[in-house]
Formats: structure tokens, C-alpha cells, sequence
């Protein structure tokens, strides 16, 4: 196949032979918003409370559940690179590494203070 005319001006308009290319995907932000949030609560229980039920609930609130949502993240987003195009964005890796600073943030600081109310009984 060479690169003629027809054949550019077919993949130009957006048709590949008999089907249209692809609209490039995005990654799927919501889930990385909620992952986000869910480790923000963490660390917000988890510096504003100290009892152990409410720690333990930001420990799995902040840790847990926001990992949950960032592993749907990083599923939903290596689909999207095998489906077609994709549209890169250059500001989701740091959003990634945010989300996994405040995630294991909310999961250290919660058991330091589940360790410190059962160590003083």
C-alpha cells in the first residue's frame, strides 16, 4: 500500500477504509479524583482524631479504598492504551504520585495512632 492521494485524504476525513478512525480516549480522571479524596479523608481523620475506631476507619478509608480506586485507575487507563488512540496528558503522572503520597500517608499516620491509643490501655 503506498500513501496516495485517496488514501490520505480517506484517513484525513477521518474514515479508514469502511469504518471511522477512532476518537482519541482520556484517561479516566474520575477515578482518580475519588481516589484522591478518599485519601485526603484519611489524612484529615487521621490528624484531627485520636480514637482508635475512627483511625482505623481513615485507615481503611484513606488506604484502602483510595488504593482500590487508584488500582481501577491504572486498569481502566492500560485498557484505554490497547483499545486506539489515546490522548496523553502530562499532568497525570503527578496526579498518580499525589494520589499514592496521600494514600500511604493516611495509612501510616492512622496505625501510628491505632499503635498509640492500644499501647497506652
Amino acid at each position: 500500500m503506498s500513501w496516495g492521494s485517496e488514501e490520505y485524504s480517506l484517513l484525513r476525513d477521518g474514515y479508514r477504509g469502511d469504518r471511522p478512525v477512532e476518537s482519541a480516549s482520556k484517561p479516566p480522571l474520575a477515578l482518580l479524583v475519588v481516589a484522591a479524596a478518599c485519601g485526603l479523608a484519611g489524612l484529615v481523620v487521621g490528624l484531627a482524631l485520636r480514637t482508635s475506631a475512627l483511625n482505623l476507619l481513615g485507615w481503611f478509608v484513606g488506604g484502602v479504598v483510595a488504593l482500590v480506586f487508584f488500582g481501577m485507575f491504572l486498569v481502566k487507563d492500560a485498557r484505554r492504551y490497547t483499545e486506539g488512540l489515546v490522548f496523553s496528558s502530562t499532568w497525570t503522572f503527578p496526579l498518580k504520585c499525589v494520589v499514592l503520597v496521600l494514600a500511604l500517608s493516611a495509612i501510616v499516620l492512622n496505625a501510628w495512632r491505632v499503635a498509640d491509643v492500644v499501647s497506652r490501655w
